[in-house]
């Protein structure tokens, strides 16, 4: 496992129109094969989202006013960190999640 930043964008940038639209990173971790300037997309987001960096720790948690990445929470801004997997759907495939006895 991974972490991975990320910007949302439908085209392809370079690190300079990253910079200079001053454009927000967010972290994902994952373990799929993914370097830095791919672009995925995920139907939970309107945008697509292209790679800029690619981190070799499977950091858990980022801060959301300092956006440090860090293993574990010391301060109530921290949140957890999604994890992305690489799903290929088709429209003879339907994904669904088992429901525990309460959640019914």
């Amino acid at each position: 496992m991974k972490t991975i930043l990320v910007v949302y964008t439908n085209v392809k940038l370079t690190n300079k129109e990253i910079a200079d639209n001053k454009l927000t990173k967010y972290a994902f971790r994952t373990s799929e094969d993914v370097e830095v300037g791919d672009l995925i997309e995920s139907k939970d987001y309107s945008k697509s989202m292209q790679i800029t960096d690619v981190i070799e720790a499977n950091y858990k948690f980022y801060n959301a006013q300092t956006s440090e990445l860090r293993y574990e929470i010391n301060s109530t801004k921290m949140y957890p960190i999604k994890t992305i997997v690489f799903k290929e759907e088709d429209e003879l495939t339907v994904f669904a999640a088992k429901k525990n006895d309460n959640q019914y």
